[in-house]
């Protein structure tokens, strides 16, 4: 499952964490193993196209099946360009009494082989498994996780896909990215809209610019058989700093050239034999 947060209202008094559910049931969510009531993803990159993208979530459980999934949160990156890190993960019961989880005893890092099936096998390519022991249906998990780059894919750019359409109800999700003014986003598109994205700008005193999307109430989808990549198919954000596919294109052959440029001059004549009749 896509993990996107949802919320709980909770506040302290006297000491105590006071929970409300908000009416989040299996009787109103009958097709939910879980609900994302509310989340917030925080992402601030810098001119370089490295940043770091902070992640908080909150997921109320309705079925059994939702509370194994919920059970373990995954975090997959590679280690050749960032890294990645539970920083805490809670679990709300019923009354609203909160237990903490102990992340350092219920957490390992391996190698993802996920594309082993596709003959790929690289050690750089890692997986972060965090167990949640002792989740019951009808409580809430709270996860708080971080993604960094240092390496960007694009020196120089920065690019994101974000969803607000999910296999469980999505009842309040907000992506805020902060950018330099040096960098500015220029291409911004919500894919399969379905009218509930708000979007919000600001510049602030400290030269940052701050980019804000919020979706309310965006309904369960439900998936078929052998359909493509989720993702995809699903209201999604998709925001970049490159202007156009040419400059895109640009950028790659500039990065291809030096090699080209190596090329002897036998490469050069079996090239020219390849191509004499196209």
């Amino acid at each position: 499952m896509y993990r996107k947060m949802t919320f709980l209202f909770a506040f302290v008094f006297g000491g105590a964490v006071v929970f409300a559910d908000d009416g989040i049931t299996l009787e109103k969510y009958p097709d939910a193993d879980a609900v994302s009531v509310k989340s917030v993803r925080t992402i601030e990159y810098q001119t370089d196209g490295t940043y770091v993208d902070h992640d908080e979530e909150w997921v109320k459980v309705l079925t059994d099946k939702g509370r194994r999934d919920e059970s373990e949160l995954v975090l997959r990156y590679s280690s050749r360009y960032g890294a990645a890190k539970v920083i805490s993960v809670s679990i709300f019961d019923t009354n609203g009494v909160e237990r903490v989880v102990d992340v350092s005893s219920t957490t390992m890092e391996t190698t993802d082989n996920s594309s082993m099936d596709e003959n790929i096998y690289d050690p750089m390519h890692r997986k972060i498994v965090c167990h949640v022991p002792g989740l019951k249906v009808g409580e809430t998990i709270h996860y708080v996780y971080e993604r960094s780059t240092f390496k960007s894919r694009i020196e120089g750019n920065w690019a994101d896909m974000s969803v607000f359409e999910w296999e469980c109800p999505m009842l309040d999700s907000t992506l805020r990215v902060i950018a330099p003014k040096e960098l500015p986003l220029k291409k911004m598109v919500v894919r399969y809209p379905l009218g509930n994205v708000e979007y919000n700008v600001e510049e602030r005193e400290d030269g940052k610019i701050v980019y804000t999307w919020r979706a309310k109430d965006s309904a369960q989808v439900f998936s078929e058989p052998d359909t493509p990549p989720f993702y995809l198919l699903v209201q999604n954000l998709q925001i970049s700093t490159v202007e156009s596919w040419e400059e895109l294109s640009r950028w790659y052959w500039n990065l291809c050239l030096p090699h080209l440029q190596t090329a002897d001059e036998a490469i050069a004549a079996k090239v020219a034999e390849i191509v004499a009749d196209i």
